[in-house]
């Protein structure tokens, strides 16, 4: 019969092996679903196997990825944010603004739209980690105004065009073999934050914070801070992905007017 002391670390382990359990089976059953859609899709279309659809894909998922890798911390602790898809449209108004109206050059533009991708979510950070209000309230509040301020600054109407073809090669580029010159950055962005949230002490209190806020605050942790810096690191890295969209032009109105 064993004692407390003992019976804690087992218990421990008993619950790590099922939760261990559980995610695999969860990770199996998508697996599963993802290779029955390919195999539909391949055989209802000859064209979907093709390398030319492949390299599509790749564009997508790095233009998608970048905004989703940026959200992980975010997610990870426990928080959401419903304001993403208006702050990119935000800094794709404003990196046109910046660039057309004010003739700064691009890297400084560039550089300009981030800090205001920081900015905001500099301010929801302070009402979520530091006044405590609901991310849900939060963001979907942000978004508003985030929207609000894209349509007001281009009156609903101006869209921004005639970027340099040194910067939209960014998102429209090709690099051997048909890769979308995005790709590297997306790849580079991913190692970073796997090293981030697994190789790092912020990431490993950003799990902590995520399974129990109240628990990692009782052990020290500082909660509060951890959550501010992933709201104004994830939304300043929101306009990362806005240089990187195809089309020409920026607008503050659905995908086809971001960069």
């Amino acid at each position: 019969m064993s004692t407390p002391s003992e019976a804690a670390p087992q218990a421990r382990e008993h619950v790590r092996a099922a939760t261990a359990r559980g995610a695999i089976s969860g990770e199996a059953w998508l697996l599963a679903v993802l290779v029955i859609e390919v195999l539909i899709f391949g055989v209802t279309t000859p064209y979907f196997l093709s390398w030319a659809n492949g390299v599509e894909l790749l564009r997508f998922s790095a233009e998608l990825g970048l905004l989703a890798v940026a959200l992980t911390p975010v997610i990870v602790s426990g928080g959401i944010d419903l304001s993403v898809g208006a702050m990119m449209g935000l800094a794709a108004v404003s990196f046109g603004i910046f660039w057309q109206d004010l003739h700064l050059p691009v890297p400084i533009a560039a550089m300009a739209t981030l800090a205001v991708g920081a900015i905001g979510g500099a301010m929801n950070a302070l009402l979520i980690a530091r006044l405590g209000v609901p991310a849900l309230i939060v963001t979907l509040g942000s978004m508003a105004l985030f929207r609000g301020l894209a349509e007001g600054l281009t009156e609903a109407a101006v869209s921004y065009s005639g970027f340099p073809g040194s910067f939209l090669v960014l998102g429209q580029g090709y690099l051997p073999l048909g890769l979308p010159a995005q790709l590297p950055i997306f790849i580079a962005v991913v190692a970073g934050y796997v090293v981030l949230l697994h190789r790092s002490i912020i990431g490993r209190a950003l799990y902590a914070i995520g399974f129990n806020a109240d628990a990692a605050r009782y052990a020290g942790l500082p909660v509060a801070r951890r959550l501010a810096l992933v709201r104004a690191v994830g939304a300043g890295g929101e306009p990362g992905g806005s240089p990187l969209r195809r089309a020409h032009g920026a607008g503050p109105f659905g995908r086809r007017h971001w960069l």
